[in-house]
């Protein structure tokens, strides 16, 4: 139903703006596959708590691309891209509250949510604790905050569609939002989780490249300077930052908003479809750096376009990016980014709106299971066209999602947050604080004041509810955590890992060390120092000859430090006889890291900031990066190469006698910087785990073998006694 809504929109009517075969192939191709994923994955729902939590089987992969796909929503795409372009970084800077915010979810509420795992929703958590009342005020609420979100993201779809069309804005609006709730009320939770992680990757990949389409335009025809842009009021950091700038306090309160841990549904949803704490605790952590980085990539494409023509109007920004930075096959990657960022975020809304209204707003009613999850799909098909209207009632979509979260955090997260920290109360006092986070909400738009009342009504809440609890005497208090079991084993955790580093400390020896990262053949050093010596030559024939005059010494001296290194570990079979072997053995050992650390890490980014117009150093450079890696291990490498690159740095600045050096986009230190960021990913994505896994199996053999010889002595004692025994009878 969907595909054939959505082609409808594209196919049908003149096209204003005209999309060629390709973007409809593009855009075909991108709805067909979430349709089969989506529908592939939603079959098996038989009970409500299914169309919640899927079974809780779900990857840590597929929990975190769920987690961020409903995170980075299209309404946060387009106001990303409309605040940082007419703001600056004030909107941008803001943002990173979402990070604190996952952050203080993941080290502080996650270790003490263990009796909520497998919860169907907040608002059932609520329940049980609270009583009926508080259980259909928490739906309610619920419901409220997520309409919003779904209102907003039918308004993103539609608007960005209809610029594709003939078709008008209010209709395409109408369609798409049609189409989103029929497919979403469909396959439950299971089906929202694997579509997100296709809608993840799309708009991972098509954010970068339209990034990265922009400031090829702008850097090549335009002569972007970066130096200049930086130097622009709203996107000059130490500006922003002041803290006499009253702007930077009007950033506060949103800055505030982003960073608490308001527990919306979808979220509390997410936790609850855990595995266990621990997976969580990983799943908000990375999510949290996911989605600062999802952003700042956004928030770069305002940026390039302010700087090619800052002076666009209020409404125009998206169709000026199109007309001139897009083409054929790449407006069909645009739209889908929307597309993907919308649906994702709405899919989830919907799920768990239509899962707080069957299964706790309704849970005074006697329905049956069957009936239930049927009561769910009708109640998301309902909700849909409910927030279909309201993104048609307004065009500020941070003030619907502002006022709809209004309505939920400071009536359900203050005393759900007091929960898991340990305090209880009575449904009496929860239902009080609650009336006063609402009427707070209610008085202050009444007055008509400007700042968002979300903070302050919180606040109220946690003041009515606390006070009410002592002064009506009523039971509870802080009784403290329910399920301690996560806090204490990770408490035992760093215990030990504390412990284990003092003792590593205590008893570091540099030779043991080096002696770790030994290789066991001679062949492995005999390649490296062969690889040593074509890097040297290498090295010598691409340096420019100018930069031999004046301090070229240095480099001399240099080379024939890279030489003898390669020479000498090359032909290391063959070193003198009268050298004892555990000498030589000593001495490479010993010998071995260190010459990686200089000849792979120090010299290799020296010679990438000195040669600046050749390439071959940079990619010389990432092939050392990633062999010093595989050999010394991820942690190791990683110190090694952050004290590598700041030493090499500082010996580049003296050896140019300058005090700073330049970092604007297509100088040797940008692209210098982006190989790192670039070798930091594979090395997280790919071989951090692999050394990981095998340092775990290493770990597992060697407790194995403690266990064997411990049983091998078993077996020998008691062969001892039997046959002690078997002398005594024979005597």
């Amino acid at each position: 139903m969907r595909l054939l809504l959505v082609f409808g929109i594209l196919l049908t009517g003149k096209c204003r703006y005209m999309l060629f075969d390709i973007d409809v192939i593009i855009v075909a191709a991108f709805l067909i596959a979430t349709l089969v994923i989506g529908l592939g994955h939603g079959g098996d729902v038989k009970t409500i708590k299914d169309y919640a939590l899927g079974g809780r089987n779900f990857s840590t992969g597929a929990l975190v691309a769920t987690v961020v796909a409903t995170w980075i929503s299209g309404s946060g795409f387009a106001i990303t891209i409309s605040r940082t372009y007419y703001d600056g970084l004030y909107y941008l800077v803001a943002t990173f509250g979402m990070m604190i915010s996952f952050l203080i979810t993941a080290f502080y509420f996650v270790p003490r949510m263990g009796e909520f795992l497998g919860k169907t929703s907040i608002a059932d958590a609520m329940g049980d604790l609270y009583g009926k009342k508080v259980r259909e005020i928490s739906a309610i609420s619920g419901i409220i905050a997520s309409a919003g979100h779904i209102a907003v993201q039918f308004k993103v779809l539609g608007d960005i569609v209809s610029y594709f069309t003939d078709s008008n804005s209010t209709l395409t609006i109408i369609v798409a939002g049609i189409a989103v709730t029929a497919y979403s009320a469909y396959g439950g939770i299971k089906s929202v989780t694997f579509t997100d992680v296709l809608q993840f990757f799309t708009f991972c990949f098509a954010i970068p490249l339209i990034g990265m389409m922009i400031w090829n335009k702008l850097y090549l025809v335009d002569s972007f300077n970066m130096s200049h842009a930086l130097q622009i009021d709203k996107f000059n950091y130490e500006k922003v930052l002041d803290l006499k700038n009253h702007r930077f306090w009007e950033m506060i309160p949103i800055l505030i908003y982003f960073s608490l841990p308001g527990m919306k549904p979808s979220l509390f949803q997410r936790i609850s479809m855990g595995k266990n704490l621990a997976q969580i605790k990983k799943v908000f952590i990375i999510s949290a750096f996911l989605i600062i980085f999802v952003k700042i990539a956004i928030a770069w494409i305002p940026f390039l376009v302010f700087n090619a023509n800052p002076n666009i109007e209020q409404g125009q920004l998206f169709g000026y990016i199109v007309d001139n930075y897009t083409y054929t096959g790449l407006k069909g990657v645009f739209v889908i980014c929307v597309i993907a960022m919308s649906m994702s975020t709405a899919d989830t809304e919907i799920n768990i709106s239509s899962v707080l209204f069957a299964n706790d707003a309704c849970s005074g009613f006697q329905i049956s299971p069957d009936k239930r999850l049927l009561l769910s799909k009708i109640f998301a098909l309902g909700l849909g066209i409910i927030s279909t209207f309201v993104a048609l009632s307004t065009a500020d979509l941070l003030d619907i999602i502002l006022s709809t979260a209004s309505f939920y955090m400071p009536i359900v997260s203050t005393p759900f947050m007091l929960t898991v920290f340990g305090f209880r109360s009575t449904g009496k006092s929860v239902l009080i604080g609650m009336g006063g986070g609402f009427i707070t909400v209610v008085a202050w738009k009444a007055m008509g004041i400007q700042a968002n009342p979300i903070a302050i009504a919180m606040l109220v809440n946690l003041i009515f509810l606390m006070g009410s609890h002592y002064l009506l005497g009523q039971t509870g208090g802080w009784v403290g955590i329910k399920d301690r079991s996560f806090l204490e084993k990770q408490k035992d955790e760093n215990i030990r890992k504390r412990r284990e580093i003092f003792e590593k400390l205590k008893t570091f020896n540099f030779f043991d060390f080096c002696k770790k990262y030994a290789v066991a053949s001679n062949i492995t050093y005999v390649g490296l120092g062969i690889y040593f010596v074509f890097y040297t030559i290498t090295t010598m024939y691409s340096i420019e000859a100018t930069l031999l005059q004046g301090r070229g010494q240095i480099i001399f001296a240099i080379y024939q430090i890279m030489m003898v290194t390669g020479t000498a570990m090359a032909m290391y079979p063959i070193w003198p006889v009268s050298i004892k072997s555990s000498l030589k053995e000593l001495i490479i050992q010993t010998w071995w890291p260190i010459a990686i650390f200089y000849m792979l890490i120090l010299f290799s980014t020296f010679f990438v900031l000195v040669n600046k117009e050749n390439h071959l150093q940079f990619v010389i450079f990432a092939i050392n990066m990633i062999i010093a890696i595989i050999v010394l291990g991820w942690r190791t490498a990683s110190i090694f190469i952050a004290t590598g690159v700041y030493l090499s740095v500082q010996f580049y600045k003296y050896y140019m006698g300058i005090d700073y050096i330049d970092i604007s986009i297509g100088s040797p230190q940008f692209v210098l910087m982006y190989i790192l960021m670039l070798i930091g990913t594979v090395t997280i994505i790919f071989l951090k785990p692999q050394q990981e896994h095998q340092k775990q199996t290493e770990h597992r053999v060697g407790e194995l073998s403690d266990e064997v010889g411990t049983l091998v002595t078993v077996v020998s004692s008691r062969d001892s006694q039997i046959i002690t025994l078997d002398t005594k009878v024979s005597g």
